[in-house]
């Protein structure tokens, strides 16, 4: 019956002219369009922004939760066991000092930008001034909407942490 209904009103728009098939058309376009956009925005899979906590998180290849007084929520992700043993560094979206989100972030110049830590000149598999090396703790300060891409990692006993 709906096969049926459909060939009726292609018959019906076959007959009708050029103009008419046009706006048809473009309004059956315009209408799937619209719902498509509908859907899209109500399942938020068009919003930008993420708020992720990554300790909440499948925990695989080594990476351990553990209790961080540096970061935002108390817990931060550990990438190749035990604990930290160099500076810490703090990240921010563009560098610098990071006030007024209740997050403090270091003033004494050790606050590098996201591309710094997705930089692959900037890691360092030993101690390294300014490197990102095992041992070193990387507090993230404020709202980060650049994606971080480690360029290395902590060895046993010697991780690098990400708080």
């Amino acid at each position: 019956m709906f096969q049926q209904h459909i060939k009726q009103y292609w018959q019906y728009l076959t007959k009708q002219p050029k103009q008419t098939q046009r706006i048809t058309a473009v309004v059956v376009v315009l209408l799937i369009a619209s719902i498509g956009t509908i859907l899209l925005i109500g399942s938020h899979a068009a919003s930008p922004y993420a708020s992720v906590t990554a300790d909440q998180g499948t925990l695989t290849g080594g990476a351990a939760s553990q209790s961080c007084s540096g970061s935002s929520d108390g817990s931060c992700v550990v990438f190749g066991g035990g604990g930290g043993s160099g500076p810490t560094y703090y990240l921010s979206e563009a560098g610098g000092t990071v006030t007024g989100d209740g997050t403090v972030c270091d003033n004494a110049g050790n606050t590098y930008s996201a591309s710094y830590f997705n930089t692959s000149s900037n890691w360092s598999s030993t101690a390294s001034s300014g490197k990102i090396y095992p041992g070193v703790t990387i507090a993230l300060c404020g709202t980060i909407d650049t994606t971080l891409t480690a360029q290395g990692s902590g060895v046993s006993g010697n991780p690098i942490t990400i708080a």
